[in-house]
């Protein structure tokens, strides 16, 4: 990124084969959301990576809130 950091270089970019490929389609954020933390409900990590020690999670929040 050295030699081409600072020339710019505008994209532009379509995904609409990627999408049409891979079969994705739009949907809405909040049925994907509640299907992710479904599924994240239903596998809990194992018990040997489970923590209870949240402070690196509460730091990142507040990190993210100022």
């Amino acid at each position: 990124m050295g030699l081409t950091g600072e020339i710019p270089q505008p994209w532009l970019v379509d995904s609409t084969e990627a999408a049409r490929e891979l079969g994705w389609v739009h949907a809405d954020w909040r049925e994907c959301t509640a299907r992710s933390v479904r599924w994240h409900l239903e596998h809990p990590p194992p018990a040997s990576e489970a923590t209870v020690d949240f402070s690196a999670d509460d730091a990142a929040l507040a990190a993210a809130a100022r």
